[in-house]
């Protein structure tokens, strides 16, 4: 019996040998899993420093273009004010011509007071754009395009009254061919 019980005893032993190889085998099993997960994680963590980078780059374009249209409305502005200041040189121009005419031509007279309510409008508008363009915030920039909106309403008010004007000082050079200057 005692040869029975060492070989029963060696059977166990075999067995624990077994379920210990076993056990080691599944911890490895395991750590290579958990290893595999880190990986996994690093691919995630990429993806994300990918994405963020992407977000970074895309922020600073959109803040390039931000920045560049903030300077182009501020051209704009600027160039709006050289147009009012050419409109208005325009119509002095204009009122010291008429004020040389003999007589009293048929339309003269649209013709400048279209001309000094265009000039008015091209200063609206001026006032209107410089405010959009200088100060951004919502207040400001909804003025300013009332403003900007009502001088253009008022240039097109002056540019309809300038074209009877000039439409009228053609009929009478037409009538009395002496030509004239229409502006």
């Amino acid at each position: 019996m005692g040869t029975l019980r060492m070989g029963g005893s060696d059977d166990v032993d075999a067995r624990q040998r077994k379920d210990n190889e076993k056990e080691k085998d599944k911890e490895i099993d395991k750590s290579k899993e958990i290893g595999k997960g880190k990986e996994i994680d690093k691919g995630k963590e990429t993806d994300k420093s990918k994405e963020t980078d992407k977000g970074k780059e895309k922020e600073k374009k959109n803040s390039q273009v931000e920045e560049l249209k903030s300077r182009l409305e501020k051209q704009i502005a600027g160039a709006v004010w050289i147009q009012a200041f050419g409109v208005i040189l325009e119509t002095v121009l204009l009122q010291r011509l008429y004020g040389l005419s003999e007589g009293n031509i048929e339309g003269e007279k649209e013709t400048l007071a279209g001309a000094w309510i265009q000039s008015a409008g091209l200063i609206s508008e001026a006032i209107g754009v410089t405010k959009e363009a200088f100060d951004p915030t919502l207040p400001f920039v909804f003025e300013g395009q009332k403003v900007a909106i009502a001088g253009n309403w008022l240039q097109s008010l002056g540019s309809a009254l300038k074209a009877i004007g000039g439409e009228k000082i053609f009929i009478d050079e037409l009538l009395t061919q002496i030509p004239d200057f229409v502006d």
